[in-house]
């Protein structure tokens, strides 16, 4: 009995999906729209009711990096003493943005001055959109190796439309820059631990990220990554305190700490 050579699956066999095939783009089509609906809405309310981004941040593209660069020119003057009293950060930003513009505050501890400042020698419009090709470079960079191979360029190009992403440029928060620093720390984590440890020492800029990741590292048992953590946080306070003076931390502990809690409690307006 002659036995006929395998010629591959037998024909009832399930055939992989070609991705040029209605079936194939299926799930494609319908991650784009997932990605791409409530973005539309999002837009559609604010095309709807402008009157509350305008209420919010005085009708300034990027609201929220008005902080941002405000604290970068300061720097560039050589006093930041107006960080952190409330009544003269709010004459500062009157003179920059209007009188109609928001009361804001500042809520950063010093060390991220440190990345800013050069911020501040630039025209408002052109520091915010270095601002944030920059940051959305860094956090598309870090996500890159978290993203299947097949299909990343679209997977990354639907993650910049996400409407996070989306939210995060239209405000001017500093969402990509944690967000970067974030995905590197825990893509380094068992790779490159001292690394790791720094990027997740920069994150304290953001104090309420960075002070959660070395409870998860300890957790985990990363120690190197602890110490690296630990050492990279006081190393960055230390050279911002040098940098601007002991005056800029304390104040920071007490004025503007206080200044956090009470709005974290009472805010109303933007602050809620």
């Amino acid at each position: 009995m002659r036995m006929r050579a395998y010629q591959g699956a037998p024909s009832h066999a399930p055939m992989p999906a070609d991705p040029g095939s209605s079936h194939g783009r299926g799930p494609v089509v319908a991650l784009i729209c997932l990605t791409l609906l409530p973005l539309a809405f999002g837009l559609l309310g604010l095309w709807s009711d402008p009157d509350s981004y305008r209420a919010l941040f005085g009708g300034k593209i990027g609201g929220d990096f008005t902080n941002v660069w405000t604290a970068a020119r300061l720097v560039l003057s050589g006093d930041i003493s107006a960080l952190f009293d409330l009544a003269a950060y709010r004459t500062e930003q009157v003179q920059l943005f209007g009188a109609d513009f928001p009361m804001h505050n500042w809520s950063y501890p010093p060390h991220l001055l440190l990345f800013v400042w050069p911020l501040g020698a630039l025209p408002y419009e052109v520091a915010l959109a270095a601002w944030t090709i920059g940051t959305l470079g860094l956090y598309l960079a870090a996500a890159w190796r978290w993203l299947p191979a097949d299909g990343r360029p679209l997977m990354l190009f639907l993650l910049a439309l996400a409407p996070a992403s989306v939210l995060n440029i239209a405000v001017g928060q500093t969402g990509f820059l944690t967000g970067a620093l974030l995905f590197q720390g825990l893509w380094w984590i068992d790779r490159r631990p001292v690394a790791a440890g720094l990027c997740f020492a920069l994150l304290t800029v953001k104090p309420q990220l960075g002070l959660l990741v070395p409870f998860v590292v300890l957790a985990g048992g990363h120690w190197r990554v602890l110490f690296s953590t630990i050492a990279g946080a006081l190393v960055l306070a230390l050279v911002s305190l040098l940098a601007f003076g002991p005056e800029s931390w304390m104040s920071y502990l007490t004025e503007t700490a206080a200044q956090q809690r009470w709005i974290l409690e009472n805010g109303e307006g933007i602050f809620t």
